[in-house]
């Protein structure tokens, strides 16, 4: 080996010598074993799962805030009365109704603040009102979806405010009918208390799809389908919904039972009357039946429409001091089928109206004979209660005649007469009184047109051995209606 290669293998040699020596004298000393840790506490692991599931719960909100954002363009929010409504359709906004009258006008949060929208339908007997608000992108329509698609246990969200200002998440549970407002309609029931705060609101799927919307249903709010909600809406915009509107009063095709118990062959019977409204204010009852309106024979509801129409309104204050004289083409036409009977209510109320009518025609128009001036301000019907026929008029306009802010009776509050009538405490189910609609804390206030005396005498009316039917009026808070007790 040349002197040159042993010299390198020895210098490695002592320098691997030297890092050896250094390493060993460097090397620290031994440590005793320190003991592990112990293991968390049960408190501490609890703390730690609550703030995992913080973090989730922190998560899913801001999920349900997102999906409420989304949502938020098809409901606004009617910081005057309280509530919620959902953009129906272009144009147009779902809310509930609470009142007895709804305002003529009220307001809505947009993206510029509040804005002023009228009333387009809100009749008393419907638990919706519908508002006209611009067609523009700050009011979208929402998409909807039948919940017979939806499977119990899924996640949905109540939206009662724009930019996640107002929501609830909410688990679906299961579909149930509810009455409400003398029909059924489907509850979805879900994991959240409704009450007024949540009125109005509208209930989501994940999707941003309409499942239902919160709405008054008696004592108690619902979350009603999307379906049926739509049935109300179209409802609400009918000639008999908008009568209710206009008048406080409900009206029907007489039945053949009413017809054959009152003796009055044709007509629209007077179903409900709301206290304190122009219906109330004329002398209008429950019971009465509606035989003309200016001389014209009426045969359906939806010949009223000219009651509502305002250019066919104004028509009628110019012709209203000729209807008694002139017959129209109409009335004629329907006269022709009507048999003998028909002839003579008709006669009846062209003929002696004025002489039947007494103080409650005066008491409506301010005028004796229902001639001159008031008769260009109102229309007259041709009212049958009681085997005779009276004349009531009905003004032209209603609201001029009570004004849109008129003062509720008695300075808005609503006291309970004890000695009005007897209250019913009980209606035992499946009897015909229940099958007939009547409900416990009905007051009764008349049988067959007459106020009874005494509890006996109510008693003996409404004996199970009578051999006829008795017509009934009731009152239910605010509102008086009539029921035909078989």
């Amino acid at each position: 080996m040349p002197p040159e290669n042993r010299r390198y293998i020895v210098t490695l040699a002592g320098a691997a010598a030297a890092i050896l020596v250094l390493g060993a004298l460097l090397r620290p000393a031994p440590v005793a074993d320190e003991p592990l840790p112990p293991p968390p506490s049960q408190a501490e692991l609890s703390r730690l799962t609550r703030i995992t599931q913080r973090r989730s719960l922190e998560a899913m909100k801001e999920y349900f805030s997102a999906v409420a954002t989304d949502a938020d363009r098809s409901v606004v929010r009617l910081r005057m009365l309280g509530r919620s409504g959902v953009v129906w359709a272009p144009g147009l906004v779902v809310t509930a109704r609470l009142e007895q009258r709804f305002p003529p006008t009220t307001t809505v949060t947009g993206d510029e603040g509040e804005l002023g929208v009228p009333l387009a339908a809100g009749a008393p007997h419907l638990p919706v009102a519908l508002l006209d608000v611009p067609e523009t992108g700050e009011f979208i329509p929402v998409r909807r979806r039948s919940i017979e698609n939806l499977d119990p246990g899924a996640w949905t969200v109540f939206v009662t405010d724009r930019h996640g200002a107002g929501f609830s998440p909410a688990t679906y549970i299961e579909i149930a009918d509810v009455a409400c407002e003398g029909r059924m309609v489907r509850d979805v029931v879900t994991s959240v208390a409704l009450g007024p705060e949540m009125a109005g609101a509208g209930l989501f799927d994940l999707d941003n799809n309409l499942l239902a919307v919160v709405l008054p249903c008696g004592p108690r709010f619902v979350a009603v389908t999307a379906e049926d909600v739509a049935a109300l809406a179209e409802e609400a915009a009918t000639v008999r919904s908008r009568i209710a509107q206009r008048y406080g009063m409900t009206l029907d095709a007489v039945t053949s039972e009413e017809s054959g118990h009152l003796g009055v062959p044709f007509g629209l019977f007077v179903r409900d009357v709301w206290t304190g409204e122009l219906a109330d204010t004329i002398g209008l009852r429950p019971g009465d039946v509606v035989i003309s309106v200016n001389a014209e024979l009426i045969l359906d509801v939806d010949q009223l429409s000219p009651l509502i129409d305002d250019s066919a309104r104004r028509a009628a204050t110019s012709a209203a001091g000729e209807s008694g004289d002139v017959e129209s083409e109409d009335a004629a036409a329907s006269e022709t089928p009507v048999d003998s009977a028909t002839a003579e209510v008709a006669s009846a109320g062209e003929t002696s109206g004025d002489e039947a009518s007494g103080d409650e025609t005066s008491a409506a128009d301010g005028s004796g004979d229902g001639s001159g001036d008031a008769a260009q301000e109102v229309f007259e019907l041709g009212v049958a209660r009681d085997g005779e026929t009276l004349v009531l008029n009905l003004p032209i306009d209603p609201l001029a005649f009570i004004g849109p802010d008129a003062p509720a009776p008695d300075g808005g509050l609503v006291w309970d007469d004890p000695g009005r009538g007897y209250r019913l405490d009980d209606v035992r189910p499946g009897t015909p009184a229940a099958r007939a609609g009547l409900r416990r804390g009905d007051r009764l206030l008349r049988i067959d047109g007459a106020a009874p005396d005494t509890l006996d005498a109510v008693r003996d009316a409404l004996s199970a051995d009578r051999d006829a039917p008795v017509l009934l009026e009731l009152e239910r808070g605010t509102r008086r209606t009539a029921i035909l007790l078989p």
